[in-house]
């Protein structure tokens, strides 16, 4: 289950990341944006 975890914030961290900031849902994380302000400078992501 801890990896489930993992993987839901991994999978955040990466939506947040991009361009993208819509809603995600996950096996045990729901979020209505994943908004990072300010963005990240390197691309594709750190």
């Amino acid at each position: 289950e801890r990896f489930e975890h993992l993987e839901d914030a991994l999978r955040i961290c990466l939506q947040m990341w991009s361009e993208e900031d819509g809603p995600f849902t996950g096996t045990h994380a729901r979020l209505e944006r994943t908004l990072n302000s300010p963005q990240s400078l390197s691309r594709p992501h750190p």
